[in-house]
């Protein structure tokens, strides 16, 4: 799953920790993220703007070890 900054919010409803890895593209840093619990999912903010939405997904289980800057 691509996260990137100016597109939209997503919302990924298949995400598992420790199967699935977040690739942060555009020059974004897992430092630069808010990780907040709405609704029993995972948001996912940049400077206020949501960039995806993890469902069923609590953010307190995710680390900087399920994001990654590259693909490969």
């Amino acid at each position: 799953f691509v996260l990137v900054s100016g597109f939209g919010p997503d919302t990924i409803t298949d995400f598992t920790i420790g199967e699935d890895i977040l690739v942060l593209d555009g020059g974004l840093t897992f430092a630069q993220l808010t990780l907040t619990l709405v609704n029993a999912s995972t948001q996912i903010q940049v400077n206020g703007q949501i960039l995806a939405t993890l469902n069923n997904v609590d953010p307190n289980l995710l680390t900087f070890n399920n994001f990654t800057t590259s693909i490969l």
